[in-house]
């Protein structure tokens, strides 16, 4: 009973957050979850929970993703890991969000409007993530204004207009942990969310090698890609810095990405040299 409340909320609000003469803006029961996916019962410790994938358990999910029988959703997982961002960010991403730049190529601008402090993020796409946004456009449906548009309908005659459901990109990952799935058998099941823990741990201690206007980065400015404001605090810095750092912000990506794919090569090289010792 308790998951079938937990569904009925979340479709109600998502139905509300998706209509154009909507008030709201985000869906107040986005963060709840059904009982069977809370991952421990109370007084159980795992010491593996929490923790941020391994190079090359990224790179077996890099190897899998190219199984996935769901397009859209293949997509939309490969872009939330390209990016570090939540998997309803990526859901809800438009086409009209995605424009060119002169300088850095195909950019995502995640900008809000109407009130002064309005969320705001533009971020850059270094290759990984472009070209996953660019096959994404070239399936998107020109009758919906999402990239990864919606699959089914929620009901008989309902319209097709809203976005890919985000249960859909959470079950690319539980797929892979599947018996004989390329993440089958690790030490804890990880989940589209790891994705973004991933980032945030990788990059962290990586950002000293940045500078903004002088200022060495830390740790804590991992966040000018992974939050809304960019990390921003303050009337002032959100009304009136509006520079977007677009140099940096493609430095981290590209860096982030370089380490995706050089665990994806570590667990085909892997692969190859025990082919080749079967052979």
């Amino acid at each position: 009973q308790a998951d079938l409340t937990v569904a009925a909320l979340k479709s109600c609000f998502r139905w509300y957050v998706n209509q154009a003469d909507s008030l709201i803006e985000a869906s107040p029961a986005e963060s709840l979850g059904k009982v069977m996916e809370r991952k421990q019962e109370e007084g159980e410790v795992d010491v593996e929970a929490g923790r941020a994938m391994s190079q090359e358990e990224i790179g077996l999910l890099v190897w899998g993703l190219a199984f996935c029988p769901n397009p859209g959703a293949r997509l939309a997982a490969s872009l939330q890991l390209a990016t570090g961002q939540r998997r309803m960010t990526v859901c809800r991403a438009r086409k009209s969000q995605f424009t060119e730049h002169p300088e850095f190529g195909l950019v995502w601008r995640l900008s809000g409007s109407g009130e002064k402090t309005q969320a705001w993020r533009v971020l850059p796409l270094p290759d990984l993530a472009r070209m996953t946004v660019e096959s994404a456009l070239g399936m998107a449906r020109p009758d919906n204004p999402f990239l990864f548009p919606q699959q089914r309908p929620r009901r008989t005659g309902a319209p097709m207009d809203g976005h890919l459901s985000e249960r859909r990109v959470s079950k690319v990952l539980e797929d892979m942990r599947a018996d004989g799935g390329p993440l089958a058998g690790l030490s804890f099941d990880p989940s589209s969310h790891d994705l973004r823990r991933t980032f945030v741990t990788v990059m962290g201690p990586r950002m000293h090698k940045y500078t903004v206007d002088g200022r060495t980065l830390t740790r804590s400015d991992v966040e000018m890609i992974t939050h809304a404001n960019e990390g921003r605090e303050g009337t002032a810095s959100l009304v009136y810095d509006k520079s977007e750092y677009l140099a940096v912000k493609h430095a981290v990506l590209a860096e982030w990405q370089a380490w995706v794919m050089e665990g994806y090569e570590k667990v085909v090289a892997r692969m190859d040299t025990k082919a080749g010792k079967a052979a």
